[in-house]
Order: structure tokens, then sequence, then C-alpha cells
């Protein structure tokens, strides 16, 4: 057991700098909706309002899943195929949707089933969302066919680049994203 005096403090230190906005965010959103709720006379309004704190309890909950998956192959571990599901095209959870469609325009037009480890696949899709509206307005989202052999799906992020500042030009995003490494 690891005591408190040999903790890697850097390392929790990382982790906190990556995690801890993107976690209290939805925790935060839904603790206000819920408080919304609480004084809210319209049952559908109230309804609407639980719906999202649930999503935002999913969007957290998965964050933590998928890092853990992320944090077991990294330390030598690796996703095996009972970790993984089929998800047919129409088989994301509405909460997921429902956010990626609250932000930008989601087109799901793949017809071949994804055998993936799930969290990780929503975390892929959260974060593009996030990244995309980060760096400019995020246009369109698209699941779609990619031909070829393995026969696979494209999952695309469309964003319009702001006029000005640090990410105006396409290539000026993926330089700065290869000097994070």
């Amino acid at each position: 057991m690891t005591t408190f005096q040999e903790l890697h403090w850097d390392s929790i230190k990382f982790l906190k700098d990556h995690l801890y906005r993107r976690l209290a965010s939805p925790l935060n959103n839904a603790l206000g909706r819920l408080a919304i709720a609480q004084h809210v006379d319209n049952p559908d309004e109230a309804d609407a309002q639980f719906r999202r704190v649930e999503q935002s309890l999913e969007i957290a909950l998965n964050l933590i899943k998928a890092w853990a998956a992320l944090i077991h192959v990294q330390s030598g571990g690796e996703i095996h195929d009972h970790q993984r599901r089929v998800i047919a095209p129409d088989g994301l959870p509405p909460w997921l949707v429902d956010y990626l469609n609250m932000r930008t325009a989601l087109r799901i037009e793949h017809t071949l089933p994804l055998f993936v480890h799930i969290e990780s696949l929503y975390e892929m899709l959260l974060s593009m969302c996030q990244l995309g509206s980060t760096v400019g307005t995020l246009k369109l989202m698209s699941l779609t066919d990619a031909k070829g052999d393995p026969e696979s799906v494209w999952v695309r992020a469309v964003f319009e680049p702001p006029p000005s500042g640090t990410y105006r030009s396409l290539n000026r995003l993926v330089s700065d994203l290869k000097d994070s490494n």
C-alpha cells in the first residue's frame, strides 16, 4: 500500500490539471439543475432539468471510466475483447446524442457496427466536441463509413476557425497540438 508521503505529487497535479475542470463542470451543472428543478412548478420543465442532470452525471462518470481505461493501458494493460461492446449505428446513448446535438449538428451516417471500448469512444466524441468549440465554431460532427480494407468508421469534426487569434488556421492548431505533447 502506498502511503501519503509516497504519492507522486507531480503525477497527481497532472491529473488535477487535466481532469478537475472537466469533472467539476458537469457535477456543478448537475447540482445547479437540481436546484432549478426544485423550484419549477411546471412538471415538463422539471423533467427536462432532470434529464440534463442525468446527462451531466453520465458525462462525469464516463470521464472517470475512460481515464481509468487510459491509465490501465498506459500502465501496461490492454483492453480485451470482453471489455469492448458492439454499437449499432443507432446505438449511441440518448444522453450523448442530446449533448452533442445541443452543441453542433451531429450526423450519424455510418452503417457499420462499431466494436469499441464504449467509454473511450464516448470520451473521444465529447473531447472532439469540446476541442472544436474551444478553437473556433464547431459546425458539424459526423460518423460515416470509411471505404477500404478493413472497413471502418470515420469520425469527423468540422469547425470554423476564428478570423484572428491562436487557432486561425488548421496548420496552427495541428502545430500547437504537436507542441503540447
